[in-house]
């Protein structure tokens, strides 16, 4: 995994920077964060970073099916830093 992602509701993968997925979570400010806009919509942000990995979701608003997309694309890391809104 090269950039940061986006885990919508459904277990579907968005580039963290996808207009498309800005559009269909209702975010129109393009001078927004749109992964912290995105994660308080209730989708799940995975930020790689060496050989870390950056975890970032809103407790209570992510589904099961993103959570599960969001495990698998954990290719065992050395660690997780896992925030949560």
């Amino acid at each position: 995994m090269l950039g940061g992602i986006l885990i919508d509701d459904r277990g579907r993968i968005w580039s963290d920077s996808a207009s498309d997925v800005a559009r269909r979570i209702g975010c129109r400010d393009p001078s927004l964060d749109l992964p912290g806009y995105a994660v308080r919509q209730g989708l799940i942000h995975i930020d790689p970073r060496g050989d870390k990995m950056r975890v970032l979701l809103c407790a209570g608003r992510f589904s099961m099916p993103a959570l599960a997309a969001a495990l698998r694309k954990m290719q065992a890391p050395r660690r997780i830093l896992l925030a949560v809104l």
